[in-house]
């Protein structure tokens, strides 16, 4: 038996009835779902989110207010003001809309705060795609929004910062909507780099089995002909630091603080211990500050690698090679070759640890250079990557002799 994928997957696009984007139904939600005061601009907005607020506005009140009240109203005043920070801070984490817009065929998502400030925004060759997520126990919607610009190795910066390939929403768009985004948005169909089958494209079957749960994106996916990743992880987990996390944490751990130097500091009858509540104020002020720095700290240095991106020039006599870290927000380690200067690439299987292989690329002058190690990796998606690399190096070599 041919080996199959550690979580027991395979990729398959989903199939829609089209009926679905033109029924009336499906309009009349659309009107009151969107901003449709444009032709070429869409506003859907994810109110569920103000829950969270909602609630840390609840706990804030309940937790800070109530002490400071018992302090006096200078206290009071104090304790509102430094809760109210932590409440705009939460509330500008918060992803609020999404707003599309199309102007000279090129497409523009921004993801906005309630305040309208962008968080998240994709410009460009943008495409959408909607799949169903099948597990053993749900079946979530995933909408993602795809970036295609077709990299290369002579594209502005790519050297410096990743490239952000897609964004997945779970949960906020559903089927019809999206529905009414392509036919708004996509004049043609595209072939979708999420859906890359790099088994097809080696000419191989993979064995069907009735374990397997369908997985709506692929490991290795496909972002032109110059352009190709590889996930080392999900790639439908977000590993970015969470700011509202944070800052639940700050807030939580805060509490003995706030309380022992509100009381010690405002408590008239009681002045034995006003040192101590001055002392505690001061660390009220800069607990925070150590947190977020050590959140932030943990957040570039002690992150793992989340994909590898493979680069190639536009006459393919380069290769750039980035492991991107779990933010994919910047490269932990990159690599730089001149195709005439490699040998092959290939995956050899540690021999220390069980269900592990390294990623290595052989040089012509002997040496070995290690580039990433991958845990569980699917056997299919090793052959796969050596197959497009390799085959990128003959083709290289051929168009030189």
């Amino acid at each position: 038996m041919e080996p199959q994928s550690p979580l027991g997957l395979e990729v398959t696009e989903p199939i829609y009835n089209s009926n679905q984007a033109t029924s009336s139904n499906s309009m009349n939600y659309y009107n009151n779902d969107f901003n449709q005061s444009q032709t070429n601009n869409f506003t859907k907005i994810f109110p569920f989110k103000l829950l969270y607020a909602l609630l840390f506005v609840i706990i804030g009140i309940f937790a800070y207010l109530t002490i400071s009240w018992e302090c006096g109203i200078l206290a009071f005043i104090l304790g509102f003001c430094y809760v109210l920070v932590f409440v705009l801070l939460s509330i500008y984490f918060l992803i609020f809309k999404m707003e599309i817009n199309k102007y000279n065929s090129i497409i523009n998502v921004n993801f906005k705060n309630i305040f309208g400030c962008d968080k998240i925004t994709f410009s460009g060759n943008i495409h959408f795609y909607f799949g169903m997520q099948k597990t053993r126990k749900y079946i979530e919607p995933y909408f993602f929004i795809i970036n295609d610009s077709k990299y290369d190795l002579n594209s502005e910066s790519i050297r410096i910062k990743p490239a952000k390939l897609f964004y997945p929403l779970n949960g906020s768009i559903n089927e019809e909507q999206y529905f009414e985004i392509k036919k708004r948005f996509e004049v043609y169909d595209f072939e979708n780099p999420l859906l890359f089958d790099i088994i097809k494209s080696m000419g191989k079957n993979r064995e069907s089995s009735e374990d397997k749960y369908k997985l709506i994106i692929s490991k290795l996916m496909k972002f032109g002909e110059h352009f190709y990743t590889l996930y080392i992880t999900s790639p439908l987990e977000n590993n970015a630091l969470d700011n509202n996390i944070s800052l639940i944490i700050i807030f939580i751990f805060s509490i003995p603080f706030f309380a022992l130097g509100f009381f010690n500091t405002f408590n008239q009858e009681n002045n034995d211990h006003l040192l101590l509540g001055i002392i505690s104020l001061l660390c009220l002020l800069i607990f925070p500050i150590i947190i977020y720095l050590l959140c932030l700290t943990c957040d570039r240095c002690c992150t793992g690698e989340k994909r590898l991106d493979f680069i190639f020039s536009k006459d393919f006599d380069r290769i750039f090679i980035g492991a991107v870290n779990d933010t994919q927000e910047r490269y932990n380690k990159t690599f730089e070759y001149q195709i005439d200067e490699i040998e092959r690439f290939f995956f050899q299987q540690s021999e220390s640890k069980k269900y592990y292989s390294n990623f290595k690329v052989a040089l012509k002058n002997q040496r070995i250079d290690d580039i990433q190690e991958f845990r569980c990796m699917d056997q299919y998606d090793q052959e796969g990557l050596e197959y497009i690399l390799n085959g990128k190096l003959n083709t290289s070599y051929s168009s030189m002799t």
